[in-house]
């Protein structure tokens, strides 16, 4: 940017500013010496009036020379001019360009997605402008590039931009080439950035670069009504065999508009036989909707559930979403008696267990009749007395091994505690909450929910309004822990009856498993827990720790996230290959790192299938995962450019390359710079129109002037003060 004039030549009148002055010098008269008597009383006051006028008369010569001046100048047509090439008035340029390759820039406008526009663009400035300046590209949040030619990047050496990962906003890209451009030594520096201007990208303002130039190319179109489905999941999230569940689909898109929507269902890698339409979708005044599905797993395997809108959208990977979901195999459950415990209560528990005994296979539980074998999944015991040691010892490696425990304790044998030896009292304290303690007076107690959120309570329904109906009138009190945890606690109906708050179902971790107990027994004389709503979908629950059912690979993940197997779900002496999606399917080698298998080159969305393999094997599957692109990609909010780059000195903001090139012609184009010297001529015509209209102090008439005869003055005063 330069100061420069549209009319050069006009600056050679310059030197007319002297003409005044030339003027004054040539007719400048001497005063005359009239001969006067003596004027001895007015000779002080006639000599400051002399010198004001003299200083009066300098001050309106100085005003006419200037006023001359500022003439010539305004003629001559001051201006500012900007080259209207990106390599400015010459010498080395450094070009920094940050180019927004997230998954909302696959958004379709005019038939090309804008991350292709943007790729055009690049290529476009590479042949042009930047033709000679060094530049460095940064795609994304990738790793930050150095300075190099623009012959480096042309021709067959370009890169085609992909969409990639973004964990970090765009803004941070843009901070370390701003930092960059800074550091480097070019006479001229340029920061480009082209994106769509989502919100997520600019959770902070840009950085200013100074005398450095900044353009901010927005790509996304004005008016964008595309929608999208941004999550599918099931609830529970861990829905069991047979147990009737719900699929949840959240939308985004325009307020106030409609979508229909589609549900498709099939195992993992095959194609989907059946498609089940979804009632139709309406977006509330924040573009937001939300569909529910009623639904029963019968089948324990993978299965992917996918949610697809039935029409054609400009974002088109988030017009369907998939969520991978695994359903547990029939897990085996017993019940234990220890001691001699109510038939009544020990059926109440089998038909909670299994409601159909057996007559249903989409049911997540199969229980065993006869003795306990060890190797189920859940062991309910029904505690009428205190376990021997060596059924202790069997109770104790159950839940170590990963199995579920559920322990149903009779009040009262708290009494005999002290008849235990120490060793027994050491290995039931392992599993219980604590040691129990002395029994509390007798009051009816009613259930409070402590913890509704506890995987143990997952599709119950409203577990606040069933824990008021269920009634409890004999517990063993336990004491609380950093151990154990409280899911249910029961409150005494009557305050007064000096009962306290007090656990009524625990829960304890032991080993990799899990041990519920319930201070009370499934029987009349102890309330109504047999007979209470969350009893049963409670108990059939308590099965489905992690613990329980064995730890998986890691699901539904994110691209650019590492998914990983656990080592213990692998054959001894096996090697594990991971399979990515189609096109390439070609097995990859995962080796282990601690007690996962654990693979990072996560950046193509689709279905991996972990297998294991052995010389002496054929191998098998051993899970799945399912990596998507993130949900907030599908979120088109934008936020306005004026936001993200307010208008200001050394910074153009555009939404496309071919305006950016008309901003900078426009600002190549001559700007008068004339409003100063223009205001100061105003200013000195004002001013020498003031001083010329100034009374001339000491020439008006006096007395004597009344008769035509001028006042008299020494000779020597009159020709001193006449002097010009």
């Amino acid at each position: 940017m330069g100061f420069q004039f549209l009319f050069t030549a006009a600056l050679w009148a310059l030197p007319l500013a002297g003409l005044p002055l030339v003027l004054h010098l040539l007719f400048r008269q001497k005063a005359p010496v009239i001969p006067f008597s003596t004027l001895r009383f007015i000779q002080s006051s006639m000599q400051q009036t002399a010198a004001r006028r003299r200083i009066q008369r300098w001050l309106l010569l100085a005003c006419r020379a200037l006023l001359v001046a500022l003439l010539i100048w305004a003629l001559a047509q001051p201006v500012r001019k900007l080259s209207a090439n990106l390599l400015g008035g010459g010498g080395s340029t450094a070009a920094a360009i940050v180019v927004d390759t997230s998954y909302s820039m696959m958004l379709q406008d005019q038939q090309r997605s804008l991350l292709q526009q943007a790729d055009d663009d690049i290529q476009d400035l590479l042949r042009t402008e930047l033709r000679d300046a060094r530049v460095a590209i940064y795609r994304g949040s990738s790793t930050a590039p150095h300075l190099q030619p623009a012959d480096t990047y042309r021709g067959d050496r370009w890169e085609a931009l992909v969409p990639t990962p973004s964990p970090a906003p765009l803004i941070d890209s843009i901070d370390a080439a701003a930092d960059m451009l800074t550091a480097s030594g070019e006479d001229n520096k340029w920061l480009i950035v082209l994106t769509d201007s989502q919100t997520r990208e600019f959770p902070r303002p840009p950085p200013k670069l100074g005398s450095a130039r900044t353009i901010f190319i927005d790509l996304h179109p004005a008016d964008s009504r595309s929608a999208a489905i941004t999550d599918v999941r099931t609830d529970p999230a861990q829905p069991r065999l047979g147990i009737p569940a719900q699929i949840a689909v959240t939308l985004s898109g325009r307020p106030n508009d409609a979508q229909q929507v589609q549900l498709q269902i099939a195992p993992a890698g095959q194609a989907a036989t059946t498609t089940s339409p979804l009632p139709l979708a309406r977006f509330d005044a924040t573009g937001r909707a939300e569909l529910r599905w009623p639904f029963s797993f019968v089948d324990s395997s993978w299965l992917l559930v996918t949610a697809q809108l039935t029409s054609t959208e400009s974002l088109p990977w988030a017009a369907s979403r998939d969520a991978l979901v695994r359903i547990p195999a029939r897990q085996s459950a017993a019940v234990l008696a220890v001691g001699h415990p109510n038939p009544t209560a020990v059926q109440m528990i089998q038909l909670a267990l299994d409601p159909s005994q057996g007559e249903r296979p989409a049911w997540p539980l199969v229980v065993h009749d006869g003795e306990v074998r060890w190797d189920e999944s859940l062991v309910v015991a029904i505690l009428n007395q205190w376990p021997d040691a060596l059924t202790l010892q069997r109770m104790t490696d159950f839940a170590q091994r990963g199995g579920s425990l559920v322990l149903f304790v009779q009040p009262g044998l708290e009494q005999d505690w002290p008849t235990l030896d120490a060793p027994r009292q050491q290995a039931l304290t392992a599993l219980l909450p604590s040691a129990p303690q002395p029994a509390p007076p007798d009051a009816t107690y009613h259930a409070s929910i402590a913890r509704p959120n506890d995987p143990i309570l997952a599709g119950t329904g409203d577990t606040q309004l069933a824990g008021d109906r269920l009634v409890v009138t004999r517990l063993m009190r336990f004491s609380p822990n950093s151990q154990t945890q409280a899911i249910v606690n029961a409150a005494p109906t009557d305050p007064d009856s000096g009962a306290e708050l007090t656990g009524l179902l625990w829960h304890k971790k032991v080993g990799a498993g899990s041990v519920y107990t319930w201070a009370t027994l499934p029987d009349r004389s102890c309330g109504n827990l047999r007979v209470w709503d969350l009893f049963p979908p409670m108990l059939v629950n308590s099965a489905a720790t992690p613990g329980a059912m064995g730890e998986e690979a890691t699901v539904n993940v994110d691209i650019g996230q590492p998914i990983s197997l656990p080592a213990a779900i692998v054959p001894a002496d096996a090697e594990v290959d991971l399979i990515p999606p189609p096109p390439n399917q070609r097995p990859v080698k995962v080796d282990r790192s601690g007690d996962r298998y654990t693979y990072s080159d996560t950046s193509q969305p689709g279905l991996y299938a972990w297998r294991w393999r052995r010389q002496d094997a054929q191998g098998g599957l051993l899970g799945w995962s399912n990596l998507q692109i993130p949900s907030a990609e599908a979120r088109l909010t934008y936020r306005p450019l004026s936001e993200i780059a307010p208008d200001q000195a050394n910074t153009i903001a555009a939404h496309s390359l071919e305006e950016v090139r008309q901003r900078l012609v426009q600002l190549a184009q001559p700007h008068p710079q004339w409003t100063l010297p223009i205001a100061l001529v105003l200013a000195l015509l004002c001013l020498e129109a003031l001083l010329g209209a100034m009374p001339k102090r000491g020439g008006g008439k006096g007395p004597d002037s009344a008769h035509g005869h001028a006042a008299p003055r020494p000779a020597s005063h009159l020709a001193a003060s006449d002097s010009r």
